[in-house]
C-alpha cells in the first residue's frame, strides 16, 4: 500500500506552541505509512532566523522537505476596512490559493493539515484547487476570525474542512460560540511533546540569570510569552505577598516580550512599586527552555486568558508542583488537588495561597508534581497525540474513499476528550 501524503501548511516557520506541535508530529509521523511535506506561505526571513531557527532547523535535521509559496513577508490577514484594501487582500489570497493548489497537485498530496489562522483559509482555496482529498485545519480560539474579511468568511471555511483539530474541548466550544457553527467534525487531540531537556545545571542557570545559587533558595517563575493575557501582574502582586511571608523565596518572570515593548518595564516598575524588585527577575534567556525549568522549584501560571499553554505541559513533564489559573483548557489538563492548585483568574489572593500551600507543605508539592507528571506520561507524550492525529487523518481519507475507516471514531469517556477523535 502507498504512503499517505501530508502537507502542512503554515504561514511561516516561527517559534510558538503549534510549530512545536507540527514540529513533534513530524519527529513521531509513522514513515512506513506516511510521507510529509512542509509548506510555508511566508518566505524564509533572515531577519527572522533566530526566531525561527530551532524549528526550522528540527525540519532540517528530521528530513522533512520544507518549501515556500514565497511571500515577502509575514501576513496576518490584518483588518483592512476600505473596499479598495479589502479586495487587494482578496486577490493576494487568491494568488496563494492558486499557487498552492499547483504545488499541492505537483505533489499528489492526499491530506492538506492547515495550521491555524490565514493559513486555514487559504489552505482551504488551495487545496479544493488542487484537487486534495482531506483538508484538516488545526486551530486554537484566537481574535483572528473575529476580525473582517474573516468573520464573513469564517463559516463557509469552517464548514469546508473535513477535520477541525484543536487541543482543548473549551477552544472547540469557544469556536462554535463565536462563529455559530456546529463544528460537526471537531476533534481534540491535546499537545504532545517530551520533557524539555537542559544543558545547564541548576546553579549556573541559577547565576546566568541573576538569582541567588545559595542552598535553600526557592524559586517560582512563570515561564511564557511576556503578553497582558499572562496575567504578570497578578503575579507580582501574589510574589510581593509571598515574600514577606516567606524571605528565602525569589520570583521569575521568563519569555519573549509580545509586540508591546513596553510591557517588560512597565512590569519591572510595577515590581519596584510593590517594593519586590530585589526578588523578582523579568528576563527572556537564549538558550534552550529546559535550562530555565532547571532553576525552578514551583511553577505559577496566572493568566487572565489561554488555552492550553504549552508551559503547562513543561512544568506536567518536568514534575514540578503548580499554582495554575482556571482558564480555558487549563481545567482539562490539571485537576485540582490531585494534579496541581488551580485558582481563580485575576485573584492574587487565591493565587498568593496556592503558592504558600504548596512551599509550606512538601509533600503535598511532591504529591502533585508526580501526579502530574503520571498524567503526562500517559496522555501527553508526542507519539500519543501523533497516533491520535494519524487516525483523524485516515479516518477522513477513508470517508473520503469510503474505505473501512468511513464511519467517524466514537468517544471513549474513559480517556481525555479526542484522543479517540470527533467532539460531540
Amino acid at each position: 500500500m502507498s504512503r499517505i501524503r501530508i502537507a502542512t501548511l503554515v504561514t511561516e516557520l516561527g517559534a510558538g506552541g503549534d510549530e512545536h506541535r507540527s514540529l513533534e508530529f513530524a519527529r513521531c509521523l509513522d514513515q512506513d505509512r506516511f510521507e510529509h511535506l512542509m509548506i510555508s506561505i511566508a518566505a524564509p526571513d533572515p531577519a527572522q532566523a533566530l526566531r525561527a531557527g530551532p524549528v526550522a532547523g528540527g525540519y532540517r535535521e528530521l528530513g522533512v522537505r520544507c518549501l515556500s509559496l514565497g511571500v515577502e513577508r509575514r501576513w496576518e490577514g490584518r483588518p483592512l476596512p476600505r473596499p479598495l484594501p479589502l479586495a487587494r487582500e482578496g486577490l493576494q489570497t487568491a494568488r496563494l490559493a492558486r499557487a498552492l493548489g499547483r504545488l499541492l497537485r505537483r505533489e499528489r498530496i492526499d491530506v492538506l493539515d492547515a495550521r491555524t489562522h490565514y493559513a486555514i483559509a487559504v489552505g482551504l482555496l488551495g487545496a479544493r484547487l488542487g484537487a486534495v482529498p482531506v483538508v484538516m485545519g488545526t486551530e486554537y480560539c484566537d481574535p483572528f476570525w473575529s476580525r473582517e474579511p474573516w468573520r464573513s468568511t469564517a463559516p463557509a471555511i469552517f464548514d469546508g474542512l473535513d477535520v477541525l483539530v484543536s487541543d482543548s474541548r473549551w477552544a472547540i466550544e469557544e469556536l462554535r460560540r463565536r462563529l455559530g457553527r456546529p463544528l460537526a467534525h471537531a476533534a481534540v487531540v491535546p499537545h504532545g511533546m517530551e520533557p524539555p531537556a537542559a544543558e545547564l545545571d541548576r546553579r549556573s542557570v541559577r547565576e546566568g540569570l541573576g538569582l541567588p545559587t545559595a542552598s535553600g533558595i526557592r524559586v517560582v517563575a512563570q515561564i511564557g510569552r511576556l503578553v497582558p493575557s499572562q496575567g504578570h501582574r497578578v503575579f507580582l502582586d501574589a510574589a510581593a505577598r509571598v515574600a514577606r511571608a516567606l524571605p528565602d523565596v525569589y520570583f521569575l518572570l521568563c519569555g519573549q516580550p509580545g509586540s508591546d515593548r513596553a510591557y517588560v518595564a512597565e512590569l519591572q516598575t510595577f515590581a519596584r512599586t510593590l517594593g519586590v524588585a530585589g526578588r523578582v527577575r523579568i528576563t527572556g534567556y537564549a538558550g534552550p527552555i529546559g535550562d530555565v525549568w532547571n532553576a525552578v522549584d514551583v511553577h505559577a501560571h496566572a493568566a487572565l486568558s489561554d488555552a492550553s499553554p504549552l508551559g503547562l505541559y513543561e512544568s506536567m513533564a518536568l514534575g514540578l508542583p503548580a499554582v495554575v489559573t482556571a482558564v480555558g483548557g487549563v481545567p482539562e489538563l490539571l485537576s485540582d488537588g490531585v494534579t496541581g492548585l488551580l485558582v481563580p483568574p485575576g485573584d492574587a489572593a487565591a493565587l498568593t495561597g496556592g503558592l504558600l500551600r504548596l512551599l509550606g507543605d512538601p509533600r503535598l508539592a511532591q504529591r502533585l508534581g508526580a501526579a502530574a507528571r503520571r498524567r503526562h506520561r500517559q496522555w501527553h507524550r508526542p507519539e500519543v497525540m501523533t497516533r491520535a492525529l494519524e487516525d483523524l487523518m485516515r479516518a477522513a481519507l477513508d470517508r473520503r474513499r469510503g474505505g473501512p475507516g468511513a464511519q467517524a471514531p466514537q468517544e471513549d469517556r474513559g480517556r481525555p476528550m479526542a484522543l479517540r477523535g470527533a467532539v460531540r
